[in-house]
């Protein structure tokens, strides 16, 4: 019931699905335009799944294994070193032109 409350607040920008098979999985995370990963703890398999979808994934590593999944999915199935970045201001600059940019983000999808 939270998230449901808190996805209220951002109507039209979170969707809320239910499970799914995995073909219909991917196909569901590719009407995403853009997977943000958390910076501590990378998203492991959702970014994957994101990237599969074909969904440009800006990440951030970090110093720990647990932080740096999701730089090594980039490398084996996304536009690489593109979308990754070193610094906190770095992600939210590439996040912010990448949402503000259509064409630089269709370009990351034809990847």
């Amino acid at each position: 019931d939270n998230i449901r409350q808190i996805a209220g607040e951002v109507s039209g920008r979170v969707v809320l699905a239910a499970r799914a098979d995995f073909g219909d999985h991917i196909a569901r995370a590719a009407a995403a335009d853009l997977f943000l990963d958390s910076f501590t703890y990378n998203a492991h398999t959702t970014a994957v799944d994101a990237l599969w979808g074909g969904v440009p994934v800006v990440t951030l590593p970090g110093p720990v294994i647990n932080s740096r999944l999701a730089a090594g999915a980039l490398g084996a199935l996304g536009p690489g070193s593109e979308t990754l970045v070193r610094t906190a201001a770095e992600y939210q600059e590439l996040a912010l032109r990448l949402a503000s940019h259509p064409r630089a983000l269709a370009r990351l999808r034809e990847w």
